[in-house]
């Protein structure tokens, strides 16, 4: 009998317990609830006769159980007559036997009527097919089970969402998977009992889309259960795109690879999950341990020679598809004349349809580099259907972090390279210079904070002199990746850490003991903090994703928050990109401008009390400069285009003056292309001449405050829109630094493209160099190499200055050398099934 028709058995059982109770609450009555309690006998034996008939339609006549409700039915008749005669029959007596019969209906029925499960899975692609094929191998092996593997149609979709081509892959499955054909099942008849699925997308996807009767909704109305079972895996982290998708609501259950990795999850109730593992890291688990034989047209490129698997995954694509073609480029330039190494790249399955339908521009770029790739043929490329078999004849990983085959790799204790798609070319004598150099910090009332330096890689440096030539002071984290924190504050006799990535600030005493305030951790990746305040004993942390301000007391480390900030000063992008809007501090308050312009934010610095005022603005600022602490007045920085704002947050008053000069124009940085927005980032003053510096403009500009006229100022600095170093992201062109602690007219700028700072006269424009001091073999001494990354990714070694896609294949790796057993270790906390057995733990717990 199928387990779905089996809970109809069970119900009737059920029903059965149910009237007996009503028969002893009858008889209870003292003789008045006789008549009921008959009623109850007579209905019970019907129902017995209608169970008995159900299950021989199943089972066919004479089936064991049938003979126990055929008892039952007696049973009920002799309690009937004896409460009828004189007698009569007790309600405790009553209930005893009938129990008795009950019983034995139910040990009969588990143990004579044979449960048939039905189970079917429904991947969509051939290559994913493994994120499904641990648990169905184990339904499969129960004789008792009738696994179905049906592979669906998906299609492309056009620019619009409309349907483009049709694809449909089951003649791509690995031999002795058993398919059965989509159009040759009737869900609604078979009814399965346990519907597994892996695109979890449903109408939502931009790029792709299963067949639209496959969507979880539908698939919900033909089973008892309905399984979502990822198509990845991560090393740690999840992507915020999968963090809810409305087919989790539909599903009963979600498999999920380990406990950590629930949090990342918005949404979705926790008793829907089973963090029992993945079957993908099933598969390439034992995929290792008994590695298959290479591709004929493979083995002789890879005879006697370490094994670089090249992955190109849709995350990095999509981040700058200009830098990644570039990467490419670099990567098979590296490989090409090596005689000592193979290397296989595997490009993501869906890499070329999401560059067509999201990046086709692009599209001819790639076309030239992959079939230049192939034509030449000293590579492999790998289309086979199994990366497990591909990661089994590997022996080196290099590729992004943000793909599920990082993941694979790290439970099959296989070394990890994580490039840095930015960086196509070899780091020159003094590119590390680039990387360790601090713009100097002052506040308004002349304090001086530039004597602690937070590295790129979470280390503190310190200028015992304070004059800016710096020594290594401590670790700050155990993660090799860097950003976890922004700056170091010294107060009284403590050093405090600003978080930037980090969920926490971090307090160092004089003896270099650290310890933690932890905040609520509400960020799974990305930065929590945006920037922050100083005043006097307080630290003010305003929000990126993390969503509310934290103020830290630092007389007695207490915690303050303002919830909803950052939904009322960042803006989100179709893109992705996160724009913060204008805010500023001025004596007792700090101000932020609503995204839209509109609304004014005031937040009390003692109380932490808010008042939200109306301006009567429209458009996006996304900086705001002060003359000094004692202003009313703010300029507001546009977002897009020259008008700035010269705004009165006291009364409201504004006027308007429009810094457009011939020539100018801008560039963004980031995406690589003309644009006129964030044209400039900070001001410097001088009498009634104001100097705006450009961030991704071309000039610098001078406005004379009185009489509005506007012109070019002739710079001591230039201005490109190129990178001079690949290995440190130049966001801007530089910046103004008032230095009050040298006197209120006085100006420091930050060369951003050089990485270089100045002093400058703002009236003669002479500049001096400011330099700072770093010991480039001290620095090199804290090479990371093989380390835990992050929290987002596990065991790996990063693509830096220190260690370079040369360095990997040349086996001379600074800093810390691979161990396979220290990267399994770490992958325990992100497996919850290390000994590959996570499908028989999922069959185990749904059968």
């Amino acid at each position: 009998m199928r387990k779905y028709r089996f809970k109809q058995v069970e119900n009737y059982i059920a029903l059965f317990r149910k009237l007996n109770e009503g028969i002893y609450q009858a008889l209870s009555k003292n003789g008045a609830g006789i008549d009921k309690a008959l009623e109850y006998l007579e209905i019970c034996q019907q129902k017995a006769i209608d169970l008995g008939e159900y299950i021989e339609a199943d089972e066919g006549e004479g089936h064991a159980t049938v003979k126990t409700l055929e008892e039952f039915c007696e049973v009920l008749f002799q309690v009937h007559e004896e409460l009828q005669s004189e007698r009569g029959l007790s309600a405790d007596s009553a209930k005893g036997r009938v129990d008795h019969s009950i019983n034995l209906i139910e040990k009969s029925a588990k143990s004579d009527i044979k449960i048939e499960r039905l189970w079917v899975f429904l991947p969509y692609k051939a290559a994913m097919w493994d994120s499904m094929e641990s648990i169905w191998m184990a339904a499969n092996a129960d004789e008792t089970c009738r696994a179905l593997v049906i592979p669906i149609p998906y299609y492309d979709k056009n620019p619009d969402g409309s349907f483009a081509r049709e694809h449909y892959e089951a003649d791509l499955f690995p031999e002795g998977i058993p398919i059965t054909k989509y159009d040759e099942f009737d869900f609604g008849q078979e009814h399965p009992d346990v519907i597994f699925f892996h695109n979890p997308y449903d109408k939502y996807n931009y790029v792709t889309s299963v067949h639209p009767f496959f969507y979880s909704e539908k698939l919900k109305t033909v089973t008892d259960c309905l399984v979502y079972v990822p198509y990845f895996a991560t090393a740690g982290g999840m992507g915020e795109g999968q963090a809810y998708l409305p087919s989790y609501d539909n599903a009963d259950y979600l498999v999920v690879q380990s406990k950590a990795i629930i949090d990342f999850y918005k949404r979705v109730p926790r008793e829907k999950f089973l963090p029992l593992g993945s079957p993908k890291f099933d598969a390439v688990i034992k995929k290792c341990e008994n590695p298959p034989q290479a591709p004929a047209e493979w083995k002789d490129k890879m005879a006697g020679k370490r094994v670089f698997f090249y992955n190109t995954s849709l995350s990095g694509m999509l981040d700058n598809p200009k830098n990644f073609m570039e990467k490419m480029s670099y990567v098979f330039n590296t490989f090409r004349e090596r005689k000592d190494v193979c290397l296989i790249w595997r490009p993501h399955p869906l890499f070329e349809s999401t560059l067509e339908s999201m990046e086709p521009g692009f599209l001819p770029i790639y076309h030239d580099i992959r079939d230049r790739y192939i034509r030449e043929g000293w590579g492999i490329y790998d289309t086979t259907p199994s990366i497990e078999n591909t990661i089994a004849l590997s022996d080196v990983y290099i590729g992004d972090s943000g793909t599920s085959v990082t993941s694979l790799f790290g439970v099959a204790g296989k070394p990890m390279f994580i490039l840095n798609n930015s960086l196509n070319e070899l780091p020159e004598e003094d590119d590390w210079k680039a990387s360790f150099y601090q713009g100097h910090m002052v506040t308004f009332d002349g304090e001086r904070h530039n004597k602690y330096f937070v590295s790129p890689y979470n280390e503190l440096y310190v200028s015992p002199n304070d004059d800016m030539h710096f020594e290594f002071f401590c670790k700050l984290s155990d993660y090799s990746s860097g950003g976890y924190y922004q700056r170091a504050i010294e107060y009284k006799d403590n050093i405090y850490v600003v978080p930037y990535v980090a969920q926490d600030i971090l307090i160092i005493d004089k003896k270099k003991n650290i310890r933690k305030i932890e905040l609520e951790k509400r960020v799974a990746q990305g930065a929590a903090f945006s920037g922050f305040y100083l005043e006097k004993n307080y630290i003010y942390l305003c929000p990126d994703r993390y969503g509310s301000m934290i103020r830290l007391n630092m007389d007695n480390n207490e915690i303050a928050e303002l919830s909803n900030v950052a939904d009322f000063n960042i803006l989100q992008t179709m893109e992705g990109e996160r724009i913060i809007s204008a805010r500023w501090s001025n004596r007792d308050s700090i101000y932020i401008l609503s995204v839209d312009g509109s609304q004014l934010l005031k937040i009390d610095k003692q109380t932490m009390a808010t008042e939200v005022t109306d301006t009567g603005f429209t458009g996006l600022y996304t900086a705001g400069g002060m003359e000094s602490v004692d202003t009313d007045e703010v300029w507001l920085f546009p977002y897009e285009g020259t008008v700035f704002r010269l705004f009165n947050f006291k009364n409201g008053g504004f006027r308007d003056y429009d810094l457009a000069v011939p020539g100018i124009n801008g560039y963004d940085r980031i995406n690589k292309c003309q644009a006129a927005i964030r044209l400039f980032a900070s001001m410097a003053f001088n009498g009634d001449e104001i100097i705006f510096a450009p961030y991704w403009g071309n000039v610098f500009v001078s406005l004379n405050r009185v009489t509005g006229e506007v012109k070019p100022w002739d710079s001591p600095f230039a201005v490109t829109f190129e990178d001079k170093d690949r290995y440190v992201q130049n966001y801007g062109a530089g910046y103004f630094i008032r230095r009050w602690d040298l006197g209120d007219d006085v100006y420091s700028y930050f060369d951003a493209i050089n990485r270089k700072q100045y002093h400058i006269d703002i009236n003669t424009k002479e500049i001096s160099l400011e330099e700072q001091y770093f010991d480039k073999d001290e620095i090199y001494s804290h090479a990371k190499g093989f380390a835990n990354s992050s929290h987002l990714q596990r065991y790996c070694c990063n693509e830096d200055l220190f260690n370079t896609l040369v360095d990997l294949i040349d086996n001379n790796i600074h800093g810390h050398q691979f161990d396979k057993e220290e990267q399994l270790m770490e992958y325990t906390q992100v497996n919850a099934s290390p000994a590959g057995d996570c499908g028989e733990k999922v069959y185990e717990y749904l059968k």
